[in-house]
């Protein structure tokens, strides 16, 4: 009898911890929509570094890691990769980058796209494993890519959209 009310328990308590952890990624994901929106409608941080032909915001905190071709940056933040992908033959309002994204997949945790008079822009989050997922955020012919733990998908969508926003040729 003692036996089955300590499982029990252990099973009540295991099943709030599962409960949790998704919940914390439900709220992260609606946090994130909300955050990426804001960068996009902001005004745009101004540059602080430049690469061929065009110029960008880098964060402090990152860095270049590499530098592929003429319109790729390889940026590192800690131990993570994210990648600035410019397309300068893409107007700002294009959605060619978004559509080559490959959003509405069934591993999509997030597709949201904002509009304005000039420019489209997009978040796309997917799910690659448990704690593992892939940020995608653009804005026409820009986009940056990386891949992040749970707990940092707010900061890195909302950093990756200051940088991408701020990309000017």
């Amino acid at each position: 009898m003692k036996n089955r009310l300590l499982l029990s328990i252990c099973l009540l308590l295991l099943t709030g911890l599962v409960v949790g952890c998704s919940v914390s990624v439900d709220e992260e994901i609606k946090k994130v929509e909300t955050a990426v929106e804001e960068a996009f409608t902001n005004k745009a941080i101004e540059t602080n570094e430049k690469y061929e032909d065009f110029s960008y915001y880098m964060p402090t905190t990152m860095k270049i890691d590499s530098e592929e071709g003429n319109n790729n940056l390889i940026i590192k933040k800690g131990n993570q990769l994210f990648i600035l992908f410019v397309n300068p033959n893409e107007e700002p309002n294009s959605k060619v980058m978004f559509e080559s994204s490959g959003p509405e997949s069934q591993d999509d945790l997030v597709v949201k796209t904002f509009e304005d008079q000039d420019r489209f822009g997009y978040i796309i989050v997917k799910e690659l494993d448990k704690n593992l997922f892939e940020i995608v955020v653009g804005i026409g012919g820009v986009k940056m890519t990386t891949q992040t733990k749970a707990s940092e998908i707010l900061e890195s969508a909302q950093q990756m959209m200051e940088i991408v926003a701020s990309v000017r040729f």
